[in-house]
This record gives structure tokens, C-alpha cells and sequence, in this order.
């Protein structure tokens, strides 16, 4: 949930550089509220908005004018949101509360006028002292969530998946993957469509147990209720910096990182790793050092001085219908300094403290089913900003059928300039501007948009406690 206040809206269309933007004017903005971005249902642009205890979705037609606003009943004033899952003509509402001792976690379903159609209990956990740390993933097709949390153990995690679809719980099972430290293995849980739960394991990764250095994948299969796991060597090399995902379409499980070879430090190369979920130990793995060149055009210095990547992360993986992937990586520093009001030693203030955020360069690069590299670019772009949380930083990538676009603000300040690069599916790529936000009174946060259709998108824009809704389509 991204946090906010209130909105109320007018039109404002514009046309620039081929694009239409249409912005939502006259914002009232508070402190304690939150929103999600439901998406476009039957033509119209629905947003969540949680002020206190109060909710309420407001819907906006094509040209960003308020058509309606309902209020929604939680069950109890004081509730938990867990997720708000949306998916083409409805939305689901899930989140939790205490009731007679008991924490229950709650399901309501709602259509695109917002009307409740569907309301059930998952959940009732029994009464103790504190009420379990729940988390919840959903599964690529928006049919099933799991809802998981650890157990007194720390390694064994109880778990449970309901069926969107069947509007069911579909299994329980506690599961403690063999082996397991939860605060030095642990790193993500997957859900695939089929409602089977994948634990990848970062095992040994450190320098003086580089050659022991591998990921361990642990499958719970919830219709044999068998728990298969599969070690895969990291061939002497330690990892930077990883992200684990479900290919559902080719039956995968996809890993794409960066590795190392020394210092932890630095990125001396990627990897990819490609396991089928029907046979874990027929898995492939690639591993493919950066070259100088490749280097130093992303870091803008001599190709003699560039040791390995700072300060780089793996943002997403996105799949090829082939089997293979797009990796989209990114620069991102963020640096804690002294300054503001006070110099002394003791921190009286918390603005003794300026954070800065660095997000530049993005680099993608497409990988073959076999692994083996198909293409590499990098998009050059330089943001910074302070005290922000580098909420108006990065990018948005906008998928369409015949190319990517990445959109982001060529800098981080009130009114400036909005660039995308549009990268084909041989790497050919172009930039372009999209649209000036000089006398709009905008400054988009991207990493918050929402694609809604196969050429638009809604971004949010913030600032000085204003809050307007923009559409561009293409």
C-alpha cells in the first residue's frame, strides 16, 4: 500500500511527443492514508484509499473525471490489509483482525462498481499471546494465494493456499525444508499456478566457503504432499545479488543474478539458472563474465579501471515465451551523511542526517532458453535526491506486443521532463521524450504505476502533500 491522503479531480488533457496525458486536478491531501491503483474496469480507473479506518474506492472515466465514490465495510474498524489483488472485472479485498481472542483473516470480493459480490473467512488462527507474522504471495495468473507465516521453530513455515477461482482453501501444511537455518539459508517463497510452494535456499555464501557456496530448491508438491529438494553448485562463485521467479508457460523455475568472484563487494558477472519444476535435478545453469567494455560504458570511466559492478541490482526478470528471459538490472546507491541543523556529535535531530539516493544506468540483457547470452544494452539515465526514500527515482517498464518501454523522469525535481527508451525484441532500442511536466505541478513516482491496457498506463504524482492521478496512452 502506497501512502497518500485524499483526491478529488478535474480534467486536464494534454497532448505531447505522440502521447496523450490526461491529469486529475484539485487535491486535498492528510496524514494516515494509504491506496492502490485497482486498474480500468469496464472503462473506468479505480483507486483504493484507506484513511484511518475509513475505505473507499473512487472510479474515474477515460478522461480522469471523478465519475463515483463508495465507501466499504471491513467487518471491524481496526483491520490488517494483507493484499489487494485485482483481475480484469473484480478486485479482492484480504486482510485480518482480532475477534474473541481468535485472528481471522477475511476475504471480500468486489465487482468494478465496487459492489461486494463474495465475503468469507480463510483463516481463524487460534488464540495466543501474539498474532502470527503473516505474509501472502499470489500465484502469476491472479488464481491462488498462499498465506504463510514461520512457526515457533523460526524453521518451519505454516502455510496455506486458497483458490481465487474455487473460492476455497485448497491445502494447510507446515513445512520445514530439510537442512534449514531460517536466519542464514532463507531467501524467498514462490507459488505457481498450480498451487505447489518452492523455497530457494542461499547456502554457504561467503568467502571461505566459496567452494561449498550453492542454492538449495525445496518443492512441496501439495497434491502427492511429497517435499523434493534439489542442490545446484554456484561452481566456486558467490552471489551479489539474485531474483527467483516461476515461468509458468515453459514449467520453470527461473534464477537470474549477478556472482562474484572475490569481494562481495562487487559484481564480476551474471548467471542464469533454468530448473523444470516437473524434474528438479534436470537443471541448467550459465555463468558469464562482464567484459571491460561492457563496464566501463556503464559506469562512464577507463576500461582499465573497472574492476567488477558496485551498488547493482537485478530489478526484474521478465520471461520470453521461448524459455528464456530479460534481465533488468539497475545502479542504485543510497548514502547516509552528515549535515542539516545540528553538527555536534550526538543525533538531536534526525535531520543531522541528509540521505542521498543515486538511481542511474539500467542495463538489460536477453538470455537464450539454453542459457547463452542473445543480446546486451545499457539505458543511461541519471537521477538523484535526497530525504526522498528515492520515491520519484527508477523507472516504470511498460510491456507492449512488440517492444518494451522503460519511462522515467530525466530528474528529480518539481516540474522537469519525462524520457522513455523503447528496446525491441533484438535489442534495437531508441529514446524519446514523452511529455514536460513544466506548469502541470507533477512529479511522477513510476516505481507506483500500473499498466492498463496493452498501450497505457497510470502514474501517480506527488508533492508538497498533493497527490493528481496521471494517464498517458500511447
Amino acid at each position: 500500500m502506497k501512502k497518500i491522503f485524499s483526491v478529488f479531480c478535474v480534467v486536464l488533457p494534454f497532448f505531447l511527443f505522440g502521447q496523450t496525458v490526461t491529469i486529475s486536478e484539485k487535491i486535498s491531501v492528510r496524514d494516515g492514508c494509504s491506496y492502490e491503483l485497482l486498474g480500468k474496469m469496464k472503462g473506468q480507473f479505480l483507486l483504493f484509499l484507506r484513511c484511518g479506518e475509513e475505505t473507499e474506492v473512487h472510479a474515474y472515466d477515460e478522461k480522469m473525471k471523478t465519475k463515483w465514490t463508495k465507501t466499504l465495510e471491513l467487518d471491524r474498524k481496526k483491520v490488517k490489509l494483507l493484499e489487494i489483488i485485482s483481475d480484469k472485472d473484480q478486485f479482492d479485498i484480504i486482510y485480518a483482525y482480532k475477534q474473541k481472542g481468535a485472528y481471522r483473516v477475511k476475504i471480500q470480493r468486489y465487482n468494478p462498481g465496487a459492489n461486494l459480490i463474495d465475503s468469507l473467512t480463510i483463516k481463524s488462527y487460534k488464540s495466543r499471546f501474539y498474532p502470527p507474522k503473516l505474509k501472502l504471495i499470489y500465484s502469476e495468473n491472479r488464481e491462488k494465494i498462499l498465506l504463510y507465516h514461520n512457526t515457533d521453530s523460526k524453521d518451519e513455515f505454516e502455510c496455506l493456499v486458497f483458490d481465487l477461482k474455487q473460492r476455497k482453501v485448497l491445502w494447510e501444511h507446515r513445512i520445514a525444508p530439510r537442512n534449514m537455518t531460517f536466519f542464514k539459508d532463507y531467501y524467498t517463497i514462490l507459488l505457481d499456478n498450480r498451487a505447489n510452494v518452492y523455497f530457494p535456499l542461499l547456502k554457504n555464501n561467503k568467502k571461505s566457503k566459496k567452494k561449498e557456496h550453492h542454492f538449495e530448491i525445496v518443492k512441496y508438491d501439495w497434491q502427492s504432499n511429497s517435499i523434493y529438494q534439489q542442490r545446484i553448485p554456484m561452481e566456486e562463485k558467490l552471489t551479489y545479488d539474485v531474483s527467483f521467479s516461476i515461468d509458468n508457460l515453459n514449467k520453470n523455475l527461473i534464477a537470474a543474478g549477478l556472482y562474484t568472484q572475490k569481494s562481495k563487494l562487487k559484481a564480476n558477472g551474471y548467471f542464469f539458472m533454468k530448473i523444470p519444476i516437473q524434474d528438479l535435478g534436470q537443471f541448467i545453469t550459465q555463468f558469464e563474465p562482464f567484459k571491460g567494455e561492457f563496464m566501463a560504458t556503464l559506469l562512464k570511466k577507463k576500461k582499465k579501471k573497472v574492476k567488477g559492478l558496485s551498488d547493482t541490482r537485478i530489478q526484474e526478470v521478465i520471461h520470453r515465451r521461448d524459455g528464456g528471459i530479460l534481465m533488468v538490472g539497475e545502479l542504485n546507491k543510497r548514502y547516509e551523511r552528515r549535515g542539516g541543523l545540528n553538527s555536534g556529535y550526538l543525533r538531536s535531530d534526525i535531520r543531522d542526517y541528509i540521505v542521498d539516493h543515486h538511481y542511474d544506468d539500467i542495463f538489460v540483457i536477453s538470455i537464450h532458453p539454453d542459457g547463452q547470452t542473445h543480446w546486451k544494452n545499457i539505458l543511461h539515465k541519471r537521477q538523484f535526491s535526497q530525504d526522498d526514500d528515492g520515491v520519484f527515482s527508477s523507472y516504470f517498464l511498460l510491456k507492449t506486443p512488440t517492444n518494451l518501454r522503460f519511462l522515467f523522469n530525466d530528474s528529480i525535481k518539481y516540474e522537469s521532463t519525462v524520457s522513455e527508451y523503447i528496446i525491441n525484441a533484438l535489442g534495437e532500442m531508441d529514446r524519446n521524450s514523452v511529455l514536460s511536466t513544466d506548469n502541470q505541478k507533477l512529479q511522477l513516482r513510476f516505481k507506483e504505476s500500473l499498466q492498463t491496457g496493452a498501450d497505457e498506463l497510470l502514474v501517480p504524482s506527488e508533492h508538497h502533500n498533493q497527490l493528481k492521478l496521471v494517464r498517458i496512452k500511447y
